[in-house]
């Protein structure tokens, strides 16, 4: 699945960028695993920027608020699943030219029904935030 629209921020506070619906069952034996990549970019300007990345509204990676100048970013995750509704995330990235500490959540989602997979972007001013691409990548075992 993927989300190929390049979407902004509009004006102060966070908006939703990019999302993909992870359809029900689709982790539905222990330790299949999904590939979720974020790419996107900032605004020309001095205002601090937050991308966040979550699954199924549990935040699994943010940047934190950082004033990146027209610089570019990517996030990176790995969500596998380790019991019926039990699941592992680690995510990682680059954000302003640095590298964004890798983290781990336990999340615990309902195996069988839909999840939300998506990039939230905060900022000032719209367009401080732009996401080019989403793609979630089903890994078989």
């Amino acid at each position: 699945k993927q989300a190929l629209t390049v979407v902004g921020n509009v004006g102060a506070g966070a908006d939703d960028l990019q999302s993909v619906t992870l359809e029900a069952d689709t982790l539905y034996k222990n330790g299949q695993c999904l590939r979720i990549m974020a790419v996107g970019r900032c605004g020309a300007n001095a205002n601090d920027k937050t991308v966040i990345l979550s699954f199924g509204g549990t935040t699994i990676l943010t940047t934190g608020a950082v004033a990146a100048n027209d610089k570019r970013w990517v996030i990176e995750a790995l969500v596998w699943r380790t019991a019926a509704d039990v699941q592992v995330a680690m995510a990682w990235g680059t954000f302003n030219d640095a590298e964004i500490a890798v983290t781990r959540t336990a999340l615990t989602k309902d195996d069988g029904s839909d999840q939300i997979i998506k990039c939230t972007g905060e900022a000032t001013t719209t367009d401080d935030i732009q996401q080019d691409l989403l793609t979630v990548e089903v890994l078989t075992v």
